[in-house]
């Protein structure tokens, strides 16, 4: 397979991977001879290998993880022997239905999370390896999940980052290009002008011969959510937002200084206790006992100690948690030995901590001072360090 070429189309859900796929096929790359079924959300389709997206999805769930979830895979995963399972189904279909022709692409958000074994398989079949890096506003992406999956911007914004950060640090070794999605919309054909001579490849079809499926495909009015803002977006996520989506502006891939912004905010998703505890809120240790009547409501356990009932929390806007007296809270184990858990206060603008042996008292790491949380009908904590008032923060 020493005369194939692969395209890799990378990007996070609903960045406008499908519509490059569609773009690309459009000029004569082949990606495959059937894919999955279009849905009111994706009415022009997808552009994915049915095969390879269940394997992808199966491969994921083997570490106990699924296209939402933000955190990381486990270190060097590509080399766990539960991967060769499906290593060798890909394997065969690449041969089979991809491969077979000089220039053909694959489409799969999820490729941003499992390039390492890509690029293991195709450089092991010997074949070249191109990749198309789709790029689009983080809080539009954010609209789109938030209209077809009912996410919180703040869940769409981690996805974001770990799906664009991971597809950038695991394809610096291979010939790429950023496509803003915007600019794709604007003018296609300056963006396969650019991509053809980045990526030092031919399209098997003429301007000519795919301006018709372009034109039909690519329609301005499916763009559906436009923005340039990411005040939608809590601190410290906002920040590395910003961050992010500037460094990765840059056509031919990103420059050191761009990498290094990008490699310091990936450090920070892993090591930052703070994101580290919210990218794994979905069963915290801290939350005991799932409600029987659903919505996945869940109660902290320090009732043990007061016999009073602290709160439910409900993981529907994860990784918002909302709690009934004090409203949307992230929330996250401190480990620290007593039990204690941490809080982001969107209401306060400020970091609490509180345990079972301390509630309802509360530090505020903002005003470094002791706060009395008293669960009426409203949000009240008493302040001690703001002459004893009580005041309520807002929901």
């Amino acid at each position: 397979m020493a005369d194939s070429t692969a395209i890799l189309v990378l990007g996070m859900h609903r960045s406008g991977t499908s519509a490059a796929a569609g773009w690309l096929q459009a000029l004569g790359v082949s990606f495959g001879s059937y894919f999955t079924a279009e849905d009111p959300t994706q009415p022009k389709g997808y552009f994915e290998h049915p095969e390879i997206l269940a394997i992808h999805e199966e491969l994921m769930a083997t570490f106990n993880s699924s296209w939402d979830d933000p955190r990381p895979l486990p270190k060097a995963w590509e080399h766990d022997h539960r991967v060769a399972f499906f290593r060798a189904q890909l394997v065969e279909i690449i041969r089979r239905d991809l491969a077979t022709q000089p220039l053909w692409g694959a489409k799969d958000p999820r490729l941003c999370r499992l390039l390492p074994l890509w690029l293991a398989i195709l450089d092991e079949l010997c074949v070249a390896v191109r990749a198309i890096c789709v790029l689009r506003h983080p809080a539009e992406v954010a609209g789109s999940l938030e209209n077809r999956n009912q996410f919180s911007p703040d869940r769409s914004g981690l996805l974001w980052l770990r799906y664009v950060l991971e597809a950038e640090q695991h394809s610096r070794s291979v010939p790429r290009i950023t496509v803003r999605y915007p600019d794709l919309l604007r003018d296609w054909r300056a963006e396969a002008q650019a991509v053809a001579k980045g990526l030092g490849i031919v399209w098997p079809k003429s301007y000519e011969e795919a301006a018709p499926a372009v034109a039909d495909f690519l329609e301005r009015n499916l763009r559906h959510h436009e923005s340039s803002s990411f005040d939608g977006f809590a601190p410290p996520l906002r920040e590395w937002l910003v961050s992010a989506y500037g460094a990765l502006q840059l056509r031919r891939g990103t420059d050191e200084h761009s990498r290094t912004i990008l490699d310091n905010i990936h450090g920070e998703l892993v090591d930052d206790p703070f994101v580290a505890k919210i990218q794994s809120i979905a069963h915290p240790s801290f939350f005991n006992g799932e409600v029987s009547e659903g919505h996945s409501l869940y109660h902290l356990t320090f009732e043990y100690f007061y016999g009073t009932f602290f709160g439910y929390y409900s993981c529907q806007y994860y990784p918002w948690l909302y709690h009934f007296g004090l409203g949307f809270e992230y929330v996250y184990d401190a480990k620290d030995g007593a039990r204690g858990v941490y809080f982001y206060d969107p209401g306060l603008k400020t970091f609490l901590y509180t345990s079972p042996r301390l509630f309802p008292y509360f530090y505020d790491f903002g005003s470094n001072s002791w706060l009395f949380y008293y669960q009426g009908t409203s949000r009240y904590f008493y302040d001690f360090g703001s002459r004893g008032l009580f005041f309520s923060a807002p929901g």
